[in-house]
């Protein structure tokens, strides 16, 4: 199982992304039929990327591997944890354990959870990725009715794999009456995630002490219990990426 659910937008999506990869392929002319009657590849490539895309993986992950990532210059380390948790993942899963990645701004920490995403798709794993933002938008803000709450907690409660990205961006300490209430609904996914032994990934800026401080003991509790947390060093990568890519077009 790929996904939990689909939405009209989701749908929508898909038809884009076939029109993209099918509609302009050469081989088939756009059939998914090459010339000696089999699928074309074409099709190959365009179900991988819609499994990605229904698991809300962001595109710009969509090509990046534990390779790549070395070759920019990623945390060692970190490709290590990340190498051992897709080497393990069956165990992982059955254990309910996964990486929670934190360090400076522009390590790779997203693109190490979306790695660990892809791999978990690739095996017929359910993923969901969510940026805290997103979450907070979708389960907690979300006044357009039920129905929306109701598959967005769908999502997070079910998925074998849930990426949360960005703890803290979200900001839980606003001086509001949303306070509470986004606690309350973490508290409540994470700890149903924990009792049925279903893996959350994690990214943050925030080193440990800030995360414990920031979600209060019994948030933090669960996530110890449930992720090994990781840092992820060295410079921003992002920098690397748009240096790279301004070579390529001058050149």
């Amino acid at each position: 199982m790929h996904w939990l659910v689909e939405t009209p937008e989701q749908v929508a999506k898909v038809h884009k992304l076939k029109k993209t990869i099918v509609g302009s392929c050469n081989k088939c002319n756009g059939t998914g039929i090459d010339k000696t009657g089999e699928q074309c590849g074409c099709m190959h490539e365009f179900r991988r990327l819609t499994y990605y895309l229904m698991g809300n993986l962001p595109e710009i992950t969509w090509d990046k591997d534990l390779a790549s990532f070395a070759e920019r210059g990623g945390d060692k380390k970190a490709i290590k944890y990340t190498e051992s948790f897709i080497n393990h993942l069956d165990k992982f899963i059955k254990n309910g354990i996964g990486p929670l990645f934190y360090g400076d701004y522009g390590t790779g920490k997203t693109t190490l959870a979306c790695i660990i995403g892809k791999e978990a798709i690739n095996a017929g794993k359910s993923v969901w990725f969510y940026t805290m933002a997103e979450f907070v938008d979708d389960i907690v803000k979300n006044q357009s009715g039920y129905t929306q709450r109701d598959i967005a907690s769908l999502r997070a409660e079910k998925s074998e794999i849930l990426i949360l990205d960005d703890f803290g961006r979200e900001n839980p300490n606003q001086k509001s009456g949303l306070q509470s209430e986004i606690r309350t609904k973490m508290d409540k996914i994470l700890r149903i995630r924990a009792d049925q032994r279903l893996v959350t990934i994690g990214s943050t800026n925030l080193d440990i002490k800030k995360t414990a401080n920031l979600y209060g003991q019994s948030i933090f509790s669960i996530l110890q219990a449930s992720m090994k947390f990781i840092e992820v060093k060295g410079s921003d990568l992002r920098q690397k990426v748009a240096d790279t890519i301004w070579d390529k077009i001058i050149e």
